[in-house]
This record gives C-alpha cells, structure tokens and sequence, in this order.
C-alpha cells in the first residue's frame, strides 16, 4: 500500500510539472525586399525544454540572398529550457537585414560591423505583445539558446576575412544601438552557442579594432576599358576593384590593375572554396585590365574572386541574383 501510494504521488508530480509547462507558438519568416513579399518558412507549437530546429527549405526565385543564409542555419536549433517562461508566447522570428545588404560595406556600431538581424517579436500570454527592440526576459535566470551549424558558419567567416573570435552575438535596444549584455557565445565542436537572456532584436557581426576596412579603396578606373597602359601611364600599385554591377545577372565586369609584369591568376570561388571559373591564368604587362565574367551557367548567391600576381593577392565578394 505504502509503494502504491508513492507511485501515485511521483505520478501526480510529474502530471502537475507538465501541466505546467508553458507553450511556445512559433513562427520564422524572411523579410520581404521590394516587390518580394515577406515569405514564411515554417510555423509549429512546442513547449519549454523542446526546440525550433532549422530544416532544409527551397526558396522561391528570386531569393537568393534569403536561400544563402537561410542554408548556413539549417541543421541548427532555437531552444527554451525548462521553467524558461512565466506565460505561454507567441513568437514571429524574421530573419532580417537581407534587403540592403552589402558585404563590402557593412554598417558599424561600437567597433562591430552589423552582418544580420533576428527580429524575435514576443507576445505573451498574460503581457502582451512586445515592440522587437523591446525586451522580454526569461523567467528563472534561464537562457534560451540559438545553436548555428559550426561546418557552415566558420568556413563562410573565413572566406570574408573573419575568425569565430570575431563573431559576435548582439542585441539591438530600443534606439537601434548595439547593447552586448545578456548574450554570449560559446564555440563548442558542432555549433556555435548563442546564449540569449531575453529576446528582442539579436544581430550578428564582427568584432574589428577599426571600421575601416584597410582592403577597400576608392578606384576611379574601375570603369577603364583600356587593356594595357603606355609606360607614362602605368599604375603605381596592385588594386582589384569591386564588380560591376553587383549584384549582377548574368554577367559583370572586374577590373584590376598590376604596376609590375608578372604571371597573374583570377579566379572565381563560390561558397566552399571550389574553384568554378579560371578567368586570368597567364603573364601579364603592367597595366589596367577588365575580365568580363559570365555566370550563366552558375545558381544564385555568393561568390568570391580572387587575383594573385607577383606577391599581391586579394579576395572580394559577389552576389550573383537570377
């Protein structure tokens, strides 16, 4: 008698814990840029100690941006852990920041260059609903926590010049300004942790000593058609220009130039490292040279491209849009 009426007490515990957990209602959508409306992903219901996780999804044309860093999170999870919430929420996630995106040129705040944002908007239960820069914190010193595919992310770091050290978690306050309390990171061997306090806004970006990017130059000649220049107008040092158009379907132009005759290599990389077009494999005189580069046969999303000659070497980034 004594170990059935245990039985039915520890069975009453745990049906009074999961009556009382608290719900999630959940839903992740990508802006909408321009005549592009804002797409849904996914939408579901879950519950504290479960987790959001990030499945293969094929966006329409036309969002090629959104199908590049949609795919660096699938494989990846949103978790709430136990006792997290003192209401059930309704939350709307958007993946913002694609619209005016301009790797060349990110925007900076407090020596972080802003890459993109999650707009988590919350409205709960018992409190209602919450402006996205406006703060909901998790109950109990609990921490929610947002896991993106180490194998995907460190690689697309590396090929924009970046370290994981120099990704960095942050949120948005209510005047748009960087505020680092209540995140952190940690990089474990599959993923990288973000540990969220509350939610709101949460960018990500890199951590630079200066926002000046020593690499990016202003290039006059970047719209030149001449192929080779006379010895009174040979440029005095290496530059590779920024594509144009960019982003561009299906073809651009790049434009370097080399003060120095030597053996010169321009490549095209897409977003694995593979090498997928060989345009310059030759020596060259000093001088000015345009490449036109047709990517007919290439899918939408980012590119690098990358000139080697003599000892100079540079990398620059390109979108291709079909």
């Amino acid at each position: 008698m004594k170990k059935l009426t245990t039985l039915i007490l520890s069975l009453l515990f745990v049906s009074m814990n999961f009556a009382q957990s608290n719900s999630i209602s959940y839903k992740f959508s990508v802006e909408g840029c321009g005549e592009i409306p804002e797409l849904e992903i996914f939408r579901g219901i879950m519950f504290e100690g479960d987790n959001i996780v990030f499945e293969p999804y094929t966006f329409p044309q036309g969002n090629p941006e959104s199908q590049f860093f949609y795919d660096l999170m699938v494989g990846g999870s949103l978790g709430f852990p136990v006792n997290s919430l003192n209401e059930n929420i309704n939350i709307h996630i958007i993946l913002n920041g694609l619209c005016d995106l301009d790797l060349n040129n990110l925007p900076s705040d407090e020596d972080i260059l802003k890459l993109l944002y999650l707009d988590i908007i919350v409205t709960g239960e018992n409190t209602g609903a919450y402006d996205p820069n406006e703060y909901y914190f998790l109950a109990n010193n609990q921490e929610a926590y947002l896991k993106l595919p180490a194998d995907k992310i460190i690689p697309f770091l590396n090929f924009l010049g970046y370290s994981v050290e120099d990704f960095t978690p942050f949120y948005l306050n209510a005047q748009s300004q960087v505020d680092l309390n209540g995140i952190s990171k940690i990089v474990e061997p599959s993923f990288i942790s973000i540990y969220l306090q509350h939610f709101s806004t949460i960018g990500v970006g890199f951590k630079v000593e200066t926002v000046v990017d020593p690499d990016t130059t202003d290039n006059s000649d970047s719209t030149t058609t001449a192929i080779a220049e006379n010895s009174s107008n040979i440029p005095t040092e290496y530059n590779l220009s920024q594509n144009y158009p960019n982003p561009f379907n299906p073809t651009t132009t790049i434009s370097y130039t080399i003060p120095e005759a030597g053996f010169t290599k321009l490549s095209i990389y897409n977003s694995l490292g593979e090498v997928v077009q060989s345009l310059v494999n030759e020596n060259q005189s000093a001088g000015r040279y345009n490449v036109n580069f047709n990517a007919n046969n290439l899918s939408s999303g980012l590119y690098f491209y990358t000139i080697s000659s003599g000892n100079f070497a540079q990398t620059n980034k390109m979108i291709l849009m079909k």
